[in-house]
């Protein structure tokens, strides 16, 4: 069974600084008690040439046209909304997701295609389609979960990356001739990821601590790409890596 995402031999790991606030890589968990409740949730993850497009856009839109909701977050692909529990009983989200992920590879599914740049008033990104991605989302809400789960899980129906929402009008021009400099068609590989989203305040400094996670071995796959260390700062939220995947690619 997997558990933590592990770099390569001979790479460092990364402490990825990102729009959304700390990066941490996998393995370096937060200083908080195992009894306090924290936030997790279920990406699906760019990386290679289009993940740098994007990662781009994100940098240089903050500085020409300003700030929008999608400078809050990492480039990505929500499959189930936040949800809450224990940090204790992180391990078992562990195993519920490496279970899934294990079957869908061993079908060859949950691959992701990208569509087409879209301009709605209030919205821009890429629409993605999966079944298989959206099905192993469904699976992983139904799945038994710990009696402390807060509310419900929620997966998610309708699969895309954002690239700029919740802006004001007057940078939406802006915003959309920057954006068209992004190819949908650049190659791109997925990783399935699951985070940990904790307040800076509760968190810092960050340092290795012993964490029932670190008994699990660790799945074979490289650990998530670091975005540009240029990208502006929230210092109040923490990202931590618990569990990564690489998905199959669509071509």
């Amino acid at each position: 069974m997997a558990g933590l995402a592990t770099l390569a031999p001979g790479r460092s790991p990364p402490l990825v600084c990102g729009a959304a606030g700390i990066w941490s890589a996998p393995g370096c968990r937060p200083a908080v008690s195992l009894k306090s409740m924290i936030q997790l949730i279920i990406y699906a993850c760019p990386m290679g040439p289009l993940a740098d497009q994007i990662q781009a856009f994100f940098e240089v839109s903050l500085a020409e046209c300003g700030r929008n909701a999608a400078h809050a977050y990492m480039p990505h692909c929500t499959l189930v909304c936040f949800f809450e529990d224990l940090e204790d009983q992180a391990i078992s989200y562990c195993q519920t997701l490496e279970r899934l992920y294990q079957r869908a590879r061993r079908d060859r599914s949950a691959t992701l295609s990208v569509g087409k740049l879209t301009f709605n008033p209030d919205w821009y990104g890429l629409p993605l389609t999966s079944p298989e991605l959206e099905q192993l989302a469904v699976d992983f809400a139904r799945s038994p979960h710990p009696a402390s789960l807060g509310r419900p899980i929620r997966p998610k129906s309708w699969l895309h990356l954002s690239l700029a929402y919740g802006f004001a009008p007057d940078q939406a021009k802006c915003l959309k001739a920057l954006a068209q400099a992004i190819n949908p068609a650049a190659a791109v590989s997925w990783e399935l990821r699951l985070y940990q989203r904790s307040p800076a305040a509760q968190a810092s400094p960050l340092q290795m601590q012993d964490s029932p996670l670190q008994d699990l071995p660790s799945p074979q796959s490289p650990s998530p790409r670091s975005p540009s260390p240029g990208n502006p700062l929230s210092q109040e939220i923490i990202w931590t890596c618990l569990q990564s995947f690489p998905l199959p690619r669509s071509d």
